[in-house]
């Protein structure tokens, strides 16, 4: 249901419910189900419905240069907590992600998380990578990938891959963000590169520095930081298969890598697709199934697609056959509405919060926003 008519909806619910003389909650009226676990290592069937709250820590670890939705962080300023529930979907990936982990030798396996728009795929995609790091994993996130293809900050023709182009500035941004999440793991002495990079005829990088040394390369010298992401990516499949570090991939918003068209514009300001960008390539590369001691986690989402393509959340209709063949087979990760006591335990959150001023609203918002977490916070936000 369109906004406006959330918001009609609500305006004559507040006049029936005055009218009715409905009494006003009160502080402490209600009681929000919590844990006290914090790992999301350690979430159980026990915590399920049940709100954590996100380590403090993490907010600058992982998620500083991205990865929180919109809406969540926003709920989290207001509320001056950052709450997150537990969810079966979160507890059912983090099983399989730590059976994943048991192995070694096998190829990394694909986990695609997908749901309707505003359900919370981006926040299990957070709880998994707060498992990641938790057990030391190497971490390559990219938080909302629609973001290089709708907003690119500059686009140039690639000087090493003809016909194809390159998003330097966007590329040195993501490898800051790499950087920032992996920061305390770039100091192991053994994760080094594998060969030489040759740069350009006065510039390259020698083979066996550290993989900060290639991180910061491309930081500094950004116009070469999408060769410098491919050669990241070439270099973590490696170490990783070599078994030096265990390796957690997550990109959110997959699906945008198939779209037909982005707002990408080199010299000649003609629009060039996802295909055509080097680091969709990169992408692609490294979220194949040869190499191992990895996982893979793939967000799809609706509004990484493009208008005329929103129709239905199933990964075949979201991602069509190219992209659904580039990850095939994986294991699906369905992420639903909320079910009847996370719903109960959410309001109970908005009552605490005193966002939610009248008993009786409930059945209400259930019809209204039929129970999409999202759409929960925004008919209770609305003013």
């Amino acid at each position: 249901m369109a906004l406006n008519a959330v918001r009609q909806l609500r305006q004559l619910s507040i006049v029936r419910y005055l009218s009715a003389a409905a009494p006003e909650l009160k502080h402490g009226d209600v009681q929000v189900r919590r844990t006290q676990e914090t790992k999301a290592s350690n979430h159980s069937k026990a915590d399920l419905y049940k709100f954590y709250t996100l380590p403090e820590h993490l907010k600058s670890e992982l998620f500083e240069l991205g990865g929180i939705p919109k809406v969540f962080k926003e709920q989290s300023q207001i509320f001056n907590e950052a709450a997150i529930l537990v969810r079966s979907c979160m507890v059912e990936l983090v099983g399989y992600l730590k059976q994943v982990d048991k192995l070694e030798g096998v190829p990394s396996p694909r986990f695609v998380v997908y749901g309707e728009g505003g359900v919370g795929k981006s926040l299990t995609l957070m709880h998994a990578l707060q498992y990641a790091q938790e057990n030391g994993q190497l971490i390559v996130h990219i938080p909302w990938a629609l973001k290089w293809f709708a907003y690119p900050k500059e686009v140039s023709l690639s000087t090493t891959k003809e016909g194809m182009v390159d998003l330097n500035i966007d590329a040195a941004m993501w490898l800051r963000h790499f950087q920032l999440q992996n920061k305390k793991l770039l100091e192991d002495p053994k994760l080094v590169t594998s060969r030489e990079y040759v740069w350009s005829p006065r510039e390259k990088s020698e083979v066996n520095i550290p993989l900060r040394e290639l991180v910061e390369h491309g930081i500094s010298r950004v116009k070469y930081a999408s060769d410098v992401v491919d050669a990241l990516f070439q270099e973590v499949k490696i170490l990783s298969t070599q078994g030096v570090c265990r390796t957690f991939v997550c990109v959110d918003g997959y699906n945008c890598f198939f779209t037909e068209s982005s707002n990408c514009k080199p010299e000649d300001k003609s629009k060039v697709p996802p295909s055509r960008v080097t680091l969709t390539q990169s992408v692609l590369n490294l979220v194949q199934s040869d190499w191992s001691n990895g996982s893979i986690v793939l967000g799809l989402s609706p509004r990484a697609n493009l208008p005329n393509r929103r129709a239905s959340h199933l990964p075949l209709y979201i991602l069509k056959k190219e992209g659904f063949e580039s990850i095939d087979p994986f294991v699906p990760i369905h992420v639903p509405e909320l079910n009847s006591e996370e719903f109960h335990n959410l309001l109970n959150l908005y009552e605490d919060k005193k966002w939610l001023q009248f008993k009786h609203a409930r059945e209400e918002i259930a019809f209204v926003t039929k129970q999409v977490a999202q759409k929960v916070y925004e008919y209770c936000s609305y003013k």
